[in-house]
C-alpha cells in the first residue's frame, strides 16, 4: 500500500479547503495539529485574543496569518471554513458570523451555554442549507458509550442524583 500524495488528494477532493482557526486553548491547538495533517485542508488563519496563545501556535501553523480578532478571518475571502474552539459562551456570536459570512463552519462542543443559544445556531445553521455546518460530539458516537444511557435509563442504579464526568489525556505539547 502506498501513501496518498497531494496530487491524489487534488485528484479525490481538489484543492485543500482554506481554514481559520478561532480559539488557540489546547483543544484549537490539537484542532490545529490534525487538520495539518490533512492533505485537504489548509490552516490559512489562527485567531486568539491572547498574544501568548497566537506566539504559542504559530509553530504549529507557520503559513497561517495570526489575527486578533475573528472578524478579520471572515472578510478573508480566501478562508472557505471557520472553526470555532473558543469558550463555550463565545461559540453564538461567533458561529452565527460565521454563517453569515458565507462560511463553512465546525463549532466544538458543547455548541452553546444555553438552549437559546445552541436554537439560534441550529436555526442559522438551516437557513443556509449551501454551507456545511457540524458541531463537535466529543465522544458521543464511540461504541463503547452506546449502552450508558439505555443503563441510566432502565433504573438499574437507582435515582441519579448527580453525575460527574472526567477524561485526563495527556498533551503533547
Amino acid at each position: 500500500v502506498r501513501e496518498a500524495s497531494a496530487a491524489d488528494a487534488d485528484k479525490l477532493h481538489g484543492p485543500p479547503v482554506k481554514c481559520g482557526v478561532v480559539g488557540l486553548g489546547p483543544w484549537g491547538r490539537e484542532i490545529i495539529a490534525t487538520l495539518s495533517r490533512l492533505p485537504e485542508a489548509e490552516v490559512a488563519a489562527i485567531c486568539d485574543t491572547y498574544p501568548a496563545m497566537l506566539r504559542r501556535s504559530a509553530n504549529a501553523a507557520p503559513k497561517a496569518e495570526p489575527v486578533d480578532d475573528y472578524r478579520k478571518l471572515l472578510e478573508n475571502k480566501d478562508i472557505k471554513a471557520i472553526i470555532v474552539a473558543t469558550p463555550t459562551h463565545q461559540h453564538k456570536e461567533i458561529a452565527l458570523a460565521a454563517l453569515q459570512a458565507g462560511k463553512h463552519v465546525y463549532c466544538e462542543a458543547p455548541l452553546a451555554n444555553s438552549i437559546e443559544n445552541a436554537r439560534a445556531i441550529a436555526q442559522a445553521a438551516s437557513k443556509a442549507p449551501q454551507l456545511v455546518f457540524q458541531s463537535g460530539l466529543q465522544m458521543r458516537s464511540d461504541p463503547q458509550r452506546h449502552f450508558l444511557l439505555k443503563f441510566i435509563r432502565s433504573g438499574a442504579m437507582g435515582k441519579p442524583v448527580k453525575a460527574r464526568g472526567q477524561w485526563h489525556k495527556k498533551q503533547s505539547w
